[in-house]
Order: structure tokens, then C-alpha cells, then sequence
């Protein structure tokens, strides 16, 4: 079955379980290798009644792999139900997912991974991140000898409120940065167009002294000939 063909086949079952019987739904849906998109599951209305509900914690294990980290469940483990192994490497994945999003450098050391996701050895390390490989999620090459996975592309993640606000501000601050960058280039323009203007006028200026500088030899020069003419017809 595939992942759209799954997502389907939670969603209507979603909508006629509610309590106890919707959480026992969300924990398979975490432990579907197949899945690991959550923002359509949370939308349901059975799903939203969970939260503050005694299966709140299942909800809040959902928001969890909809938009956390490994990082964060460890921070409060306890707002969570108990994972299974399954659920537990699906969440290192989707953290996997996260970094590699964020990595300016786009290269991911094996050394941090393990310390982020409390993975002891490289062989397992390296298993999960061609899991992910193997998943669609990221794109990318394995460097065993530097210890590093290299990312060429990496699928995106559910987006919450908080990130969409973090999202907005960042393009303000873009947009505001682009008007300050517009603003000094036609600051620059401006000062290029008066330099121009004024290396014109020096150029016409001189051209002009020279022109008479010239003029005045030129003028001198016959008047030196014609003296001189004039004296040697005089003898």
C-alpha cells in the first residue's frame, strides 16, 4: 500500500473512532514506516477532542512527530506515551529531516547525530540515515571516511503556527533588508550619475582651455611670422 493509499485509510478510520480507540489509531499511524506527514491526522476533529483529554499525552506524541525533534521528546519524555522501537527510529528520522533543513553547510557530522539522537554506534547511525535515504526523505551521500552525510535535498515537514510566525518575520526581515540594499544602490546611482556629470563638465572644460590654449599659440605663431616677414622685406 502506499503512503497517500495509507494517509486515506487513517483518515477515514479517524473520523469514526473517537477516546481510546482514535489514540489506539495515532499510534499505529506513528509506527507506519510509510508515513511520516501527521498535519492532516491532527486537523481531524476526533483527533483535536483528544487534547486535554486523558489520551492527551497521545496527542501531544502526534504534534510531536508532526513538528518535534528527538531533542524535545527527550527534554520532556514525560508528556509522552511510552515508543516502541518503531516509533522511536521513525523520530530520529524525521530529526534527521529537521537538521538537515536547517544546516546552512548542508553536511551533517556523524559525531553531532549520535549526540542528538543518543545513537552509540556508527553502524546503526549509518542504517537509519539510509533509511531515510531509502524513504524519500533526504538525498544524499554517505562520506564514511571524513564521517559526515552530505545533504542534496531534504523534504519538508509540517508547519505549525510558531514556525509559520518565525517564517513571516524572517521575510519581513528580508524585505526590510532588500529595501535597505535598494535604497544604498540607488544611493549609488545617484552619486555615479554625479560623477558622471561632473567628469562631463571637466572634460568640456578642458576641451575648452585647450581649444583656447590653441588658439592663443596658434595666434602668437602668426603674429611671429608675419613680424618676421615683414621685417626681412623691409631690408
Amino acid at each position: 500500500m502506499s503512503s497517500n493509499q495509507e494517509v486515506e485509510r487513517f483518515l477515514l478510520l479517524l473520523k469514526s473512532q473517537k477516546g481510546k480507540a482514535c489514540a489506539a489509531l495515532i499510534e499505529q499511524i506513528l509506527g507506519t514506516q510509510s508515513i511520516f506527514s501527521f498535519g492532516e491526522f491532527l486537523n481531524q476533529k476526533n483527533v483535536q477532542a483528544l487534547k486535554g483529554s486523558s489520551e492527551d499525552k497521545t496527542f501531544q506524541a502526534l504534534e510531536l512527530f508532526a513538528y518535534g525533534t528527538y531533542a524535545d521528546y527527550k527534554k520532556e519524555a514525560n508528556k509522552y506515551p511510552k515508543f516502541n522501537t518503531k516509533q522511536i527510529s521513525k523520530l530520529k528520522q524525521l530529526s534527521i529531516v529537521t537538521l538537515a533543513g536547517q544546516s546552512t553547510t548542508k553536511i551533517l557530522y556523524y559525531k553531532t547525530l549520535q549526540q542528538q539522537l543518543d545513537i552509540k554506534t556508527v553502524r546503526e547511525l549509518e542504517d537509519l540515515m539510509i533509511d531515510c535515504i531509502y524513504s524519500g526523505l533526504i538525498i544524499g551521500r554517505l562520506d564514511q571516511r571524513q564521517g559526515l552525510l552530505e545533504i542534496r535535498y531534504c523534504r519538508g515537514r509540517d508547519i505549525n503556527e510558531k514556525a509559520i510566525g518565525l517564517m513571516k518575520n524572517r521575510l519581513l526581515s528580508w524585505l526590510k533588508s532588500t529595501d535597505e540594499i535598494i535604497k544604498q544602490l540607488e544611493m549609488q546611482q545617484k552619486n555615479a550619475d554625479h560623477l558622471t556629470k561632473q567628469r562631463e563638465q571637466q572634460y568640456i572644460q578642458a576641451t575648452i582651455k585647450i581649444e583656447n590654449v590653441t588658439k592663443d599659440i596658434l595666434e602668437k605663431a602668426q603674429v611671429e611670422q608675419a613680424a618676421k616677414g615683414g621685417g626681412g622685406g623691409h631690408d
